[in-house]
């Protein structure tokens, strides 16, 4: 993946959810950085960009999406780096 297959709005969210690498976006944040405004709980705008932008990204080396939901939170972008530095520092 380039930028160039990004949308602007999926390169707003990017670079909002590896600013927090491993910590939680919320909704909101990501909604006023890539529309400016706030949407409601029941508009699902930011979701099915997080969806697209999911499609586009390669998995982690355990088959799962780099982009986690954090249910009543909002996102968290969680990579193989991150994952195995985290869990070094539980050790």
């Amino acid at each position: 993946m380039n930028n160039e297959d990004l949308t602007y709005c999926e390169m707003i969210m990017m670079k909002e959810l590896l600013s927090e690498r491993g910590g939680i976006v919320s909704r909101d944040r990501l909604s006023i950085a890539a529309f400016g405004e706030v949407f409601s709980k029941h508009n699902r705008r930011i979701d099915v960009r997080i969806s697209r932008l999911r499609k586009k990204l390669p998995l982690n080396l355990d088959g799962k999406s780099k982009i986690k939901s954090v249910s009543g939170e909002g996102y968290a972008y969680i990579d193989d780096d991150w994952l195995s530095q985290y869990l070094g520092e539980m050790s």
